[in-house]
Protein backbone atom coordinates (compact mmCIF):
# COMPACT_ATOMS: atom_id res chain seq x y z
CA UNK A 1 0.00 0.00 0.00
CA UNK A 2 1.19 3.51 -0.80
CA UNK A 3 2.11 5.92 1.98
CA UNK A 4 -0.77 8.37 1.85
CA UNK A 5 1.04 11.27 3.51
CA UNK A 6 4.04 10.96 1.21
CA UNK A 7 1.79 10.70 -1.84
CA UNK A 8 -0.24 13.72 -0.72
CA UNK A 9 2.93 15.77 -0.31
CA UNK A 10 4.15 14.73 -3.76
CA UNK A 11 0.82 15.65 -5.31
CA UNK A 12 0.85 18.97 -3.48
CA UNK A 13 4.34 19.75 -4.76
CA UNK A 14 3.45 18.80 -8.31
CA UNK A 15 0.27 20.85 -8.13
CA UNK A 16 2.16 23.87 -6.79
CA UNK A 17 4.76 23.56 -9.54
CA UNK A 18 2.05 23.25 -12.19
CA UNK A 19 0.27 26.26 -10.70
CA UNK A 20 3.43 28.37 -10.88
CA UNK A 21 4.08 27.24 -14.45
CA UNK A 22 0.50 27.96 -15.48
CA UNK A 23 0.59 31.38 -13.82
CA UNK A 24 3.80 32.34 -15.60
CA UNK A 25 2.36 31.12 -18.90
CA UNK A 26 -0.97 32.95 -18.96
CA UNK A 27 -0.23 35.49 -16.22
CA UNK A 28 -3.04 34.31 -13.94
CA UNK A 29 -5.63 34.98 -16.60
CA UNK A 30 -8.35 32.80 -15.08
CA UNK A 31 -7.62 33.85 -11.50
Amino acid sequence: MVDVSAKAETVREARAEAFVTMRSENAGDDC
